[in-house]
């Protein structure tokens, strides 16, 4: 029997998660000079096609769909007696790139930490979107030991376990992270913002940045620490200056007041934008330790009627500026960027 020429298309079924990896099988007799491609959008008016061989899987690279559910399809040109396909996966898994080794998809709660390390190498390779692969979600919260250390003087702060939420899927200024997370409540032992009662120099100067947090960065979990971007924040140049100074080399850092309440009340303008996980207020009332009293906790904005104060966050979730010098111990929430 003569082999014919083909070109089908051929659907093969829908999936509400987005496939991204698709291994397609071709079986039939006669087959010769065959092209495999795969699409996860084919009901889209231009599907996105990826070449492949029979049974081999390959990533998709298209993050974006037309039709309600992703559609998977598989297009075989060549010559054949007869064909058929179907699809062997997709499964809830992605290949990393540096390893060729297959990593499950998870959530930011419950994945092991080598499968959350995976899966943000793979969200800066392209290879996956965390949210539409991994469904996570602003506001996941996942639980991580902290070892106990020395914040600033002779503050100890013990072994503890801290909850970080993901605040946020944007890059934070252009330092290429593909998330933001912050701690969901305050360091069990509150922590002074500086050893003086000054705020000149503005956050740059003081002894959080320059000697607690840093501590804190050390006293992480290592695949935590080991993911760590280092970004830059804005803060006024404290001793009332409305200058907005750029400081460099957080791994680590507090957040502005704008960036938790969306306006400035008591800081200069020019210090960042209101994050996602802030537009909720219950998320601004924060306990020291996951189960302690409720804590009014430091933000990097100095204050903008006063030398010697920054501002803070009230255990109401409300902004404030009173008996904030430096040298008084409050709660620390910071943030940092994967």
């Amino acid at each position: 029997m003569s082999a014919y020429a083909i070109d089908v298309i051929m659907p093969c079924g829908t999936n509400t998660r987005r496939p991204a990896q698709i291994r397609p099988v071709v079986t039939g007799s006669g087959i010769s000079n065959m092209t495999v491609q795969v699409t996860n959008n084919l009901g889209d008016a231009s599907p996105v096609w990826v070449t492949t061989t029979n049974d081999h899987a390959v990533l998709t690279p298209n993050f974006a769909k037309e039709t309600t559910n992703w559609e998977i399809g598989i297009r075989v040109t060549g010559e054949a007696d007869s064909a058929s396909a179907y699809i062997a996966e997709p499964k809830c898994f992605v290949a990393a790139a540096a390893s060729g080794a297959t990593v499950p998809l998870g959530s930011w709660a419950d994945a092991t930490d080598d499968e959350i390390a995976a899966m943000i190498h793979a969200a800066h390779l392209g290879v996956i979107d965390l949210q539409a692969d991994a469904g996570w979600a602003v506001g996941d919260i996942r639980t991580i030991p902290i070892s106990a250390f020395t914040a600033d003087g002779s503050v100890a702060e013990r072994a503890q376990n801290a909850e970080i939420a993901i605040s946020s899927f944007d890059d934070y200024n252009a330092c290429g992270c593909v998330m933001q997370f912050d701690f969901v409540h305050s360091l069990a032992a509150g922590v002074r913002m500086n050893s003086a009662k000054s705020n000149a120099g503005g956050y740059g100067a003081m002894t959080m940045y320059t000697t607690a947090l840093p501590r804190l960065v050390n006293a992480l979990p290592a695949y935590l620490r080991d993911m760590l971007i280092e970004f830059s924040v804005l803060a006024s140049a404290g001793s009332l200056s409305s200058n907005i100074v750029t400081v460099t080399g957080n791994l680590l850092a507090l957040r502005a007041e704008v960036e938790i309440f969306g306006r400035t009340t008591y800081s200069y303008v020019g210090e960042g934008t209101q994050i996602p996980y802030y537009t909720t207020a219950a998320t601004r009332i924060k306990n020291y330790g996951i189960s302690g009293s409720a804590a009014v906790w430091w933000l990097r904005s100095p204050r903008n009627s006063g030398s010697n104060r920054f501002c803070r966050v009230l255990d109401t979730g409300a902004p404030n500026n009173l008996n904030t010098a430096p040298t008084n111990s409050f709660g620390v929430s910071p943030f940092g960027c994967l």
